[in-house]
């Protein structure tokens, strides 16, 4: 078959047509690469500001985009669209993150290692102890100031004494910084998810781990640290 040589003319704008196309379509999935990884490092570097992080293993990032289809989950019980979920799969720890608020919503252990081995050999059920059978008869609260301002000590503590729950202050002390902006509730014991989450909205507190530079309360179930927003909520 002959070919005119006006389609010869045009031959090599076409192949630089589809170079480009071919290139645009590279160049497009590289920066939605891009765009992936620098929201990841975003979210994590916020997270890691409010909670110690595992730091040898990069985690991966999901967003919460309805809501409706998680809530009979309890890790996602008080998410909200739009909140993103940190997940370490070797380190087992999962986090949900509610950029709106900077806030730590939920964090969870995952024993991944005891799911697969009960996968690959089940066990007969066994009728689970009652949650409230494991608890203790109080439940120890010591508290740390982490702001300027020290009658916000005594205020937490009058808080808690306050709640129908059975919760015992048995320290209060000034926390190591004096910059905190949140309220943190840090789960020192094993007590239980539900119990520890129900503590924390008496106060609007953020669930977290034990910041790096804080000392560990002795016999205490719980570490309420104030922050600067307990001042307006209280």
């Amino acid at each position: 078959m002959s070919v005119s040589p006006s389609t010869l003319k045009l031959l090599p704008v076409i192949l630089l047509v589809v170079g480009l196309l071919v290139g645009a379509g590279g160049m497009y999935t590289y920066f939605q690469r891009q765009l992936a990884k620098n929201e990841l490092l975003t979210v994590l570097n916020q997270v890691s500001r409010l909670m110690l992080v595992p730091e040898k293993e990069m985690p991966t990032l999901a967003t919460v985009s309805d809501k409706e289809k998680l809530k009979d989950q309890p890790f996602f019980q008080n998410s909200q669209n739009g909140d993103k979920i940190l997940v370490w799969s070797k380190a087992g720890k999962a986090v949900l993150y509610r950029p709106s608020l900077n806030k730590i919503i939920e964090v969870i252990n995952l024993d991944l290692n005891n799911s697969k081995d009960n996968e690959s050999s089940p066990s007969p059920s066994k009728p689970s102890p009652s949650i409230t059978s494991n608890l203790p008869q109080k439940i120890s609260v010591a508290i740390y100031n982490g702001t300027p301002l020290p009658e916000l000590t005594a205020s937490a503590s009058a808080q808690l004494k306050k709640s129908q729950l059975a919760l015992e202050v048995v320290t209060e002390a000034e926390a190591a910084k004096k910059d905190y902006r949140q309220n943190l509730l840090i789960n020192l014991t094993d007590l239980p998810a539900a119990m520890v989450r129900e503590i924390a909205g008496l106060f609007e507190a953020s669930i977290s781990a034990l910041p790096a530079w804080e000392k560990r309360p002795e016999k205490a179930d719980l570490l309420l640290i104030i922050g600067e927003e307990f001042s307006r909520e209280f």
